[in-house]
């Protein structure tokens, strides 16, 4: 008789709604919706404060979720104890309704860097209405909920939103609390904020931004974009024997190529948004290496550089980014909703007119002022003689038919090929990837040391995936 009572008094204490005492964000999002189950979340940081409802996040920044609440009292920097149970509002957006919302200390973290087309994600973990679901057309990891942080060009809507386009062919929108000022005559701005959805008709939901945060900034930090049409070109150069030869002939799809090669401040984002924890950015072979040797930032990353005695000089964030691996511009460029050139994409911008190929991005006869290379001594017009990079467009007279700039000399740009030294006699003739293996990628460019010869737009550089240098950079295609 007494153990029938206690195992009814069991059955009927296990029934009742109870709060899950101190989970994660994470393990809240996995549980479906229900007005009965009761969970509890402690010491959160407060990323978002409005009058009805409020986000939190974790410490290591890889969950946050919408708090719905009246009147809770909190501010951005505090830390709450939450006790509520979970609700998915129509936008599909996790949130959890809270009975008791509690200031317990104070707390900080940083946003996560991010591009438009990683703004919240694809699906992350979604069984019936537990987990959360990602919006339409979006790569990568799952964020919404997140405070996260990106750059491009402002075009304002209204009195509370505006649109920021990074170039990769996806416009943010963006919306301020009531009683921000925006302004028309802003051009590219750095956005702080939740990233959220928005259901714009009944089958497309996209990423917003619930904004925190404006800063106006220089349109170096927005990867522009060339876009070069569909089309034929004939690549490599006249002779007999060598690896540019035979010339053949080439047809592209059309494709979108960065007017200059990636700068510090881009690469910055891609770091600041976890670029080298991230093995999802990385390929097999780049993730293996980046184990292997640990790094956390490009070789050369200080910006107080003097490269091999020669002279001193400080890098800002509108230099090109040196010191990468092929393994790391490889992630980068995933990061980036893109991929590195090819050497053909490559080529094609650097030198193809309408109807003919240029030696140089401006034309066929050498001038040593014309960028940034190993004879540029002239400082007065503007050079930048030896041991150093320029800020990306130093030389912006002298770009490619196709108005791509530092095409020629700064650093030489990492391509997708593996390196063969007779590939053009056996490649296909459309849109060709490269020899499927090898133990060299293609550079091409000519770098701040080059001359006349390596900076011609068909000479082929190589080198091995993993090696870095003080002129090694790249340049971004979608």
């Amino acid at each position: 008789m007494r153990n029938s009572i206690l195992t009814t008094l069991c059955l009927i204490w296990c029934a009742l709604p109870c709060a899950a005492a101190d989970i994660s964000i994470s393990a809240a999002k996995l549980l479906p919706d229900s007005p009965t189950n009761t969970i509890s979340l402690k010491a959160k940081v407060v990323t978002y404060a409005s009058a009805n409802y409020f986000y939190i996040e974790e410490d290591n920044r890889n969950m946050g979720i919408k708090v719905e609440k009246t009147a809770h009292g909190l501010t951005v920097g505090m830390r709450a104890d939450v006790t509520g149970t979970m609700k998915t509002n129509s936008n599909r957006e996790r949130a959890i309704l809270a009975a008791i919302a509690a200031h317990n200390g104070d707390g900080t973290v940083a946003p996560v860097g991010t591009n438009n087309l990683a703004l919240g994600g694809g699906n992350w973990n979604v069984v019936g209405t537990g987990g959360q679901k990602g919006t339409s057309s979006s790569i990568g990891l799952n964020n919404i909920g997140l405070l996260v942080k990106t750059w491009g060009k402002y075009q304002l809507i209204d009195s509370t939103n505006f649109t920021v386009d990074d170039g990769s062919g996806l416009y943010i929108k963006c919306t301020v609390p009531a009683g921000t000022f925006l302004y028309s005559e802003w051009q590219y701005i750095a956005v702080t904020g939740i990233c959220s959805i928005y259901k714009p008709n009944s089958t497309t939901y996209w990423p917003t931004i619930m904004v925190r945060d404006i800063q106006v900034v220089s349109p170096i930090y927005v990867i522009e974009m060339i876009d070069i049409p569909a089309g034929s070109f004939v690549m490599g150069t006249v002779g007999t024997g060598g690896d540019e030869n035979p010339q053949h002939s080439v047809t592209l799809g059309a494709y979108s190529i960065g007017k200059y090669e990636v700068t510090r401040g881009q690469y910055q984002a891609f770091m600041d948004s976890g670029g080298y924890t991230n093995s999802s950015y990385w390929s097999t072979a780049g993730w293996s290496w980046k184990l292997s040797y640990s790094p956390t930032e490009p070789y050369y990353w200080a910006a107080a550089q003097d490269w091999y005695g020669g002279q001193p000089f400080t890098q800002t964030d509108s230099f090109p980014v040196v010191g990468v691996s092929y393994y790391e511009s490889e992630a980068f460029c995933n990061w980036a909703g893109g991929h590195l050139p090819t050497e053909a994409q490559w080529e094609r911008a650097a030198c193809w007119t309408v109807s003919s190929a240029r030696v140089y991005p401006w034309g066929d006869t050498w001038n040593n002022e014309y960028c940034n290379n190993w004879y540029d001594s002239n400082a007065a017009s503007g050079g930048y003689q030896k041991y150093q990079t320029a800020p990306v467009g130093s030389y912006s007279s002298y770009g490619s038919p196709s108005g791509c700039q530092d095409m020629a000399g700064n650093v030489w740009e990492w391509c997708k090929d593996w390196y063969q030294s007779n590939y053009y006699s056996t490649s296909p003739s459309s849109d060709p990837q490269g020899p499927t293996s090898g133990s060299y990628r293609v550079l091409r460019g000519g770098g701040w040391y080059g001359n006349d010869n390596t900076c011609r737009c068909a000479y082929r550089g190589l080198d091995p995936p993993y090696n870095y240098s003080s002129h090694r950079g790249f340049r971004l295609v979608r």
